[in-house]
This record gives C-alpha cells, sequence and structure tokens, in this order.
C-alpha cells in the first residue's frame, strides 16, 4: 500500500505520533492467525504451548440468548484468560472494554473483571452524528433489513446495474453488517474518565474496534455522507474490488484513530496520570491490501496477511525507541509484559517459509525497515495535522451512551497456573 501517496502521508503521520510520544515500536511484528478474535484469544494467553482453540468454551452463555442486543456477534468465549489472572495475582483491579466477536469479560461463564464495559452495537446510536433525517431513516432500516438475513438482494442489484450505479446502496452495493466502528472513537473519551477516577493498581484491556472493516470516518472523525461509507468486504455480487478506494477510506480512519490516541494521551497527561502508565497498542489483523485475489509471492502474503502494528510506552521510556526484530505479537508480549528473555523471534519458518523464501522476506522487511531519525522528523508533521484535528473536534465533541456496564462483583477464583507477573515496572 505504500506506492499510494495518501498511504506514505499517513506513515509520515503515524511514525510522528509515535516518536513524539516515545514508544517503542516493532515494526515487524505480525500475527499467527487469520481471525482477529482468535488472535486476541492467543494474546492473552500468550504463556500457553497449546492452540487458541483449548482456551475456547464451545457453548454461548446462556444469558446472552435472552438479551436482544448484540446476539449474534459475539461467537468467542473464554475458557481460559491468563493474562487477565496474572494481573489479578499481582493485585491489579481489571477492567475490560468489549465491542464484538469476542467476550473478553467472561471465563467458564463468570465474570473475570472488576468492571465490564460493552459497546452497543445495535442499533447503532448516531444521536449528534449530523447525519440527515434521511440517513438516519434508510440507516435504521438498513439495519433491521440486515438483521433478519432471510434474502439477497442480488437480483435487485443486477437489475439496477443496467441503468444505474448501485454499488453504493444499503444493502444491494455495501454489506451494512459491519456498523460496529460507528462510536468506537468514543471508547477512548470512557477510558480516560475511568483512568482519571480510578485508584490503586488498574489494568485496562479495549477492543478499540478502529479502523474495523467498514469506513465511515474521514480523517478527523467526522462521519462521512452515508453515500461515502466503503465496507472492506464486498457482497458477493459486486465484481468491482474498489481496491484504492477502500486503501483511501482505511486510511482516513487510521488517521481519525491516531488524532483520537493523541487527544486521550494529552488528556492523561494534563490530568497527570500519563507518567506512570505502561501503554501497549496491538494490532490484531491486517487487510491483505483490500484485494479478493490470491498473491502469487509467499513474501507478498506474509506482509498483507501477518504483519500488523505493536507500540509500547513505558515509564521508563524517556525515547523513542524502533525495534526490527521480526517478531509475532504473542511473543513481543510474553517478552514485554513477563520478561522472558529465551524466546525466539525469528520464527517464520512456522509459517513454512524457509530456504530462500525466508532470504526474500528478511530482505524485503529489511528494505522497508525506516531510519529512526527519519520518524523522528516526522513529529513536525504529525503535530501540524493534529493542530487542525484538535480544532475541528473542539467543536464536534458530543456526550453519546455508547457502553453498557456490568455491575457484577468480580466472582471467579484465580487459576493456580497463571504465570507470575515478572517485570519490576507491573510489581
Amino acid at each position: 500500500m505504500m506506492d499510494n501517496p495518501a498511504a506514505s502521508y499517513a506513515y509520515n503521520l503515524i511514525s510522528g505520533f509515535y516518536a513524539k510520544n516515545n514508544f517503542e515500536v516493532y515494526p515487524n511484528s505480525f500475527i499467527e492467525y487469520s481471525n482477529q478474535f482468535i488472535n486476541i484469544t492467543q494474546s492473552v494467553n500468550a504463556f500457553s504451548d497449546k492452540g487458541p482453540d483449548s482456551h475456547m468454551l464451545s457453548t454461548m452463555i446462556l444469558y446472552r440468548y435472552w438479551q436482544f442486543f448484540n446476539i449474534n456477534d459475539e461467537y468467542i468465549f473464554l475458557k481460559n484468560n491468563q493474562l487477565f489472572g496474572s494481573f489479578r495475582k499481582a493485585g491489579y483491579n481489571i477492567s475490560a472494554y468489549k465491542s464484538r466477536g469476542i467476550d473478553m469479560c467472561h471465563v467458564n461463564y463468570e465474570l473475570n473483571v472488576d468492571r465490564c464495559m460493552e459497546k452497543i452495537n445495535s442499533p447503532v446510536n448516531i444521536y449528534g452524528s449530523g447525519m440527515p433525517a434521511i440517513d438516519r431513516l434508510q440507516l435504521f432500516f438498513a439495519e433491521w433489513l440486515n438483521s433478519m438475513n432471510i434474502f439477497s438482494l442480488k437480483p435487485l442489484y443486477h437489475i439496477l446495474d443496467v441503468f444505474s450505479a448501485p454499488d453504493n446502496l444499503p444493502l444491494i452495493g455495501i454489506n451494512y453488517n459491519n456498523l460496529y466502528v460507528i462510536n468506537s472513537i468514543k471508547t477512548f473519551d470512557i477510558l480516560a474518565e475511568n483512568i482519571i477516577s480510578d485508584v490503586g493498581k488498574q489494568a485496562y484491556f479495549v477492543y478499540a474496534d478502529i479502523p474495523s472493516n467498514m469506513f465511515i470516518y474521514d480523517e478527523f472523525c467526522n462521519i462521512k455522507p452515508r453515500e461515502d461509507w466503503v465496507s472492506a468486504e464486498k457482497l458477493p455480487w459486486v465484481n468491482n474490488d474498489y481496491v484504492t478506494l477502500k486503501q483511501n477510506s482505511y486510511i482516513d480512519q487510521t488517521k481519525c484513530l491516531y488524532g483520537k490516541l493523541q487527544e486521550f494521551l494529552d488528556t492523561l497527561n494534563k490530568n497527570h496520570v500519563l507518567d506512570d502508565a505502561i501503554l501497549i497498542i496491538n494490532g490484531i489483523s491486517s487487510n491483505h491490501n483490500f484485494e479478493s485475489r490470491i498473491f502469487d509471492s509467499v513474501t507478498d502474503s506474509f506482509i498483507y496477511d501477518k504483519m500488523v502494528s505493536l507500540a509500547i510506552k513505558t515509564p521508563i521510556s524517556n525515547k523513542f525507541k524502533l525495534n526490527n526484530d521480526i517478531c509475532s505479537t504473542k511473543d513481543i508480549l510474553h517478552k514485554a509484559l513477563f520478561n522472558v528473555q529465551d524466546i525466539s523471534c525469528n520464527n517464520i519458518e512456522d509459517f513454512g517459509i524457509r530456504g530462500s523464501l525466508k532470504d526474500e522476506l528478511l530482505y524485503r522487511l529489511t528494505s522497508l525497515d525506516e531510519p529512526i531519525e527519519n520518524m523522528k522528523n516526522n513529529i513536525g508533521r504529525f503535530d501540524l495535522w493534529y493542530k487542525k484535528w484538535l480544532n475541528i473536534n473542539d467543536k464536534n465533541n458530543q456526550d453519546i451512551e455508547v457502553y453498557r456496564k456490568e455491575e457484577d462483583l468480580f466472582s471467579n477464583d484465580i487459576d493456580d497456573e497463571v504465570p507470575i507477573i515478572d517485570n519490576e515496572i507491573l510489581q
């Protein structure tokens, strides 16, 4: 995607963000599975030699059947969550902020956290969004039809395609299954409020669900007109991949995220809680470059299907760092949180990449490495852009209810098998 000028500009802004805030960045980090929720399952059980399947329950928590929100979203329920257990054992209170796809709040059918915040995904809350009334009505109608999942609009698409351009029509040309991203940026406002007001040892785990796979925000986090929304996943009967449009829309939404992250850090800093915080930004899925074709090159497939962002900021980090190890996010987290030094990072052979293929991939990744001074020079670019982002967002703040809080008290016993945190920063 870096041959796209918009992607190059976004890369400069993002690297400026990390350099400005003294993160240690892992540009060659990768995930092991194509499903983002399986990657989360693996991340919270990074110390296990068993596969993610062994940490998942095979049945749904019963009460979900009696609640009419998000009933089709969650399909992974955890049997084990070693990471939360480790923080619990070290005396931390646990807060989890979930959206869809995986229930991070429960283990073995019991609440496993002190605070469980669940994002409201259906119906989406678009109050104060600035969308015209007719667009809001169309959106709710499309959600309702989509929820029934009882018919296909393929015949109507082909009829309309004869004399019009139906590719951005709700349900007919664009999939409305993936509207989870709406209000995802509000997560950071709620998270900041909780961090500022909480006392004692606290650990926060957030599934922010942005950029996600529906692109509705511009770079300044304004919701675009409905006809400009783009889905990463095309409907089966739509022929055009719209690769460049998807790339540019994804880039806009990603820049929106990093503007929000900077605002979040500024809020923590203003309230004097940033200096003692550890922050981990961990990508959990890739985008296949938004192409439906199968890549001929093994190295292309690895770069576009496995590579993700990962960056860590700790209280003792007082300068920006680059760590170019080619390493799975699971192993990076294991080493960073539990001070495990005997993990071999260059485990790309586990994916069948050996010999000349491995040499080619290493060459490709090495050629992509950016000199650290170049990334530091992007701080000024980010600051100029963020000033504009901040001016626009100062006018757009809305108090919208986007999360539900589960009030049950923590009830699980601590598993004796969870690893003990061996990191002086976390003690």
